[in-house]
């Protein structure tokens, strides 16, 4: 199957101003289908003409184009409505289609109105059917699409919050009559939050990578972050639990029983011994013998000095005495 569409308006003709421009997210919306259906397995052939500077040129432009590939399964363009005035409720979906038309492009018409119609909750305007349609085939075949209208808000705020790539998407699904289920390859991957070590942390030790290791978020499987350690590479370890260990980034990798790294401790300085200073002994003084002398009852005195101890005696002696007595105090 093969689709030929094109964006309405460019740059030169703009097309309806409102709360959105219309060649801007005509463009936006295309993009988004022809995303989708080539997802749906279909070709797709963009037949826009973004060079012509008048009205009735770009139309030309895009018919000749869309008629370089009369094997298209289906011709749409997209367009955005305007009415007179800003309007506060929504006016709604409808596409356009010559009398002439295919009936499998009537269907089609029907099939994307509907599912935009109800898609983006705004009502459902009938087909418009008409003898005079510029685009494409000479007014033979092709689909209009008018998506919603850009000066009603109700209208362009349901469209942004779909937002033009889903609407690319929903108008492929109508067309295709089938719906895209997105492979898991294009499906958005989300990434776990890495946590770093709270700050302070002290370094426990080292790894040495074995072989290539995947790192992860959390210490468990199934939540890969997308970094590869190398073999060789060195990291530092500020957490461990479990056999995974944290390096400083925050992210953690499997030990694997010791098959995917080698770990080694930091080593802790030995305690330095302190060898208490001796002080300077210094010489207890021997405490000091007292000794005193009595003389018949009577004392003398006490005397530490042997020499005074043996004058003060001497003298005694050469008095009358009947009793000499030395003790220690």
């Amino acid at each position: 199957m093969k689709l030929a569409a094109s964006a309405g308006h460019n740059e030169k003709v703009t097309g309806a101003h409102g709360f959105i421009v219309e060649h801007i997210e005509n463009r936006k919306v295309l993009a988004g289908l022809e995303k989708y259906i080539k997802q749906l397995g279909w070709t797709f052939v963009n037949c826009t003409d973004d060079t012509s500077s008048t009205k009735d040129a770009i139309i030309n432009g895009a018919i000749k184009k869309h008629n370089a590939h009369p094997d298209a399964e289906s011709d749409v363009q997209m367009h955005f409505n305007a009415s007179s005035g800003t309007h506060d409720r929504a006016i709604g979906v409808e596409c356009i289609i010559s009398t002439k038309a295919r009936a499998k492009d009537r269907e089609r018409a029907e099939r994307i109105t509907d599912k935009l119609a109800k898609e983006l909750g705004l009502p459902r305007r009938k087909t418009i059917v008409t003898d005079y349609f510029g685009f494409p085939r000479q007014t033979v075949t092709g689909i209009i699409i008018e998506i919603c209208f850009v000066n009603s808000k109700a209208d362009t705020d349901a469209y942004k919050k779909a937002g033009p790539d889903t609407v690319g998407k929903w108008i492929a699904e109508a067309i295709a009559n089938k719906e895209v289920t997105a492979p898991e390859s294009i499906a958005p991957k989300v990434v776990p939050q890495v946590i770093k070590p709270a700050a302070g942390s002290v370094k426990l030790g080292e790894v040495k990578i074995s072989q290539d290791v995947k790192a992860y978020a959390e210490p468990k499987f199934g939540t890969e972050t997308g970094t590869v350690y190398k073999k060789g590479d060195v990291r530092h370890i500020y957490a461990i639990k479990n056999g995974w260990y944290q390096m400083f980034n925050g992210e953690w990798i499997p030990s694997n029983y010791g098959k995917n790294f080698e770990y080694e401790p930091v080593k802790k300085p030995e305690p330095t011994k302190v060898t208490p200073k001796l002080s300077e002994a210094k010489p207890v003084a021997e405490k000091t013998r007292l000794r005193r002398v009595i003389v018949d009852g009577e004392r003398i005195g006490s005397f530490g000095d042997d020499s005074n101890l043996e004058r003060n005696v001497l003298q005694a002696l050469k008095k009358d005495f009947k009793k000499i007595e030395v003790e220690d105090v």
